[in-house]
């Protein structure tokens, strides 16, 4: 399956570079629907990378009340909140909190689509990864023959 994630995370950087070209937006950053791809049989877990990234970006919204975040170290911040929440809910192990690479690459999924829900906004950045994970999905069963199932 790792195998199957590295593509789907390649096809996924083609995606959303098709994506900013064409049409000026990012697919929900630059990983996310080609991780989500591979996780999306598991819609609690799809589910949950969307309810951190969401939290994140409240937690976010909280603290740039009492400090400047913006640029970078917004980035920073989401990448940082948004894993130390994933991080968080996988140690409490409640059956639903493990993707496809969540003990290492999946933890800075929530935080990275955090930030891009903060500049293009959340249902605008929910509907273009759910649409870019679906289209990366039909291409992996189409690459693989079918070896990766709808």
């Amino acid at each position: 399956m790792e195998g199957i994630l590295y593509l789907s995370i390649a096809i996924g950087l083609l995606i959303n570079l098709l994506s900013v070209d064409l049409f000026g937006v990012l697919l929900g950053g630059f990983v996310v629907p080609g991780y989500l791809a591979v996780g999306i049989t598991k819609p609690l877990y799809v589910g949950q990378v969307f309810v951190l990234a969401i939290v994140t970006v409240l937690i976010v919204k909280a603290l740039s009340n009492i400090m400047i975040i913006y640029g970078r170290k917004m980035l920073v911040m989401s990448v940082l909140i948004g894993y130390l929440l994933n991080w968080m809910l996988y140690s409490l192990d409640l059956g639903f909190g493990r993707g496809p690479g969540t003990e290492y690459f999946g933890m800075i999924i929530p935080g990275l689509m955090a930030y891009w829900m903060q500049r293009q906004g959340v249902i605008i950045t929910f509907a273009l990864s759910v649409i870019g994970a679906i289209i990366i999905r039909l291409i992996l069963v189409v690459i693989t023959g079918g070896a990766v199932a709808l």
